[in-house]
């Protein structure tokens, strides 16, 4: 019965882990390249330049939503997988399950993960949080960059002004952006 349950934990928990891989292939590439058209195809002060780019910030926050969704459901799958395993008591990784030293001491693909993470630098704990806010909250600034630019050309600012001053609303709303999915990563 708990083998059955672990075999289906894990089932789904691939099946989450293939969807992220997919997302986090896919919403860069997207993303870019849909900024990349726009800003090279529509007029920066038109009124299309400003749908689109609307639109394309508007399905990746559908995107975000769904994904932190199913980290939710990824950490409880992995909760439930360290509790089947502790009590199906696995052996560690490398032990013998028949080895009289290791009674009572378990393991498992789950209980044996590494729970502090690596830093980068020495001050970038590396979380799949931290992945996915860089790489969401990149994306949330180049859709915002050209949805201000539309705005402040609108309201009649010169282009120089207007990428500038729309560069800085995009890198502060992507900044702002990664703070808070690494907030809402982070461990309880």
């Amino acid at each position: 019965m708990l083998r059955a349950e672990y075999q289906e934990v894990n089932a789904n928990f691939r099946a989450l882990a293939e969807i992220r891989f997919k997302l986090l292939a896919l919403v860069p590439t997207v993303s870019g390249l849909g900024i990349a058209l726009i800003d090279q195809k529509t007029d920066p002060d038109s009124a299309v330049t400003a749908l689109l780019s609307g639109f394309g910030l508007v399905v990746l926050l559908g995107i975000v939503t769904y994904d932190q969704r199913n980290s939710q459901f990824y950490n409880r799958l992995d909760e439930r997988a360290q509790f089947l395993e502790a009590q199906m008591k696995l052996p560690k990784a490398g032990e013998k399950p028949t080895d009289p030293s290791v009674r009572g001491e378990v393991g498992g693909q789950f209980l044996n993960r590494t729970v502090e993470p690596s830093h980068l630098f020495g001050l970038l704990p590396l979380r799949h949080g931290l992945g996915l806010g860089l790489i969401y909250s990149a994306a949330v600034g180049g859709w915002l960059f050209l949805l201000a630019r539309w705005g402040l050309l609108a309201a009649d600012a010169s282009a120089e002004t207007a990428s500038r001053v729309a560069a800085v609303v995009a890198l502060g709303s992507a900044v702002g952006f990664l703070g808070e999915l690494i907030r809402m990563a982070a461990p309880r």
